[in-house]
């Protein structure tokens, strides 16, 4: 978190962070907070802004969150991403 906040939000570093923070949150059976962080890069950041690395990176959190109910509408959201 501390490299996110030394970012303006909705930037690409800014995503990059939330992104692996979320990642970290997933690693850490913290299934609600790492949807959380994903959410909010998601409305931070227009889809078209999104750098590949980090749809990447949300595409690897789905993965992560495999079978986790709190997943459901993030999965989706990362789908329509393309």
């Amino acid at each position: 978190m501390a490299s996110a906040r030394l970012k303006r939000v909705g930037s690409p570093g800014w995503a990059t962070a939330m992104a692996v923070h979320a990642r970290a949150e997933a690693a850490q059976h913290q299934a609600q907070d790492a949807v959380g962080l994903a959410e909010n890069l998601l409305e931070a950041v227009p889809f078209n802004a999104l750098r590949v690395n980090t749809v990447t990176r949300l595409r690897d959190l789905v993965g992560d969150l495999s079978g986790q109910s709190a997943a459901r509408g993030l999965e989706e959201r990362v789908r329509a991403l393309g």
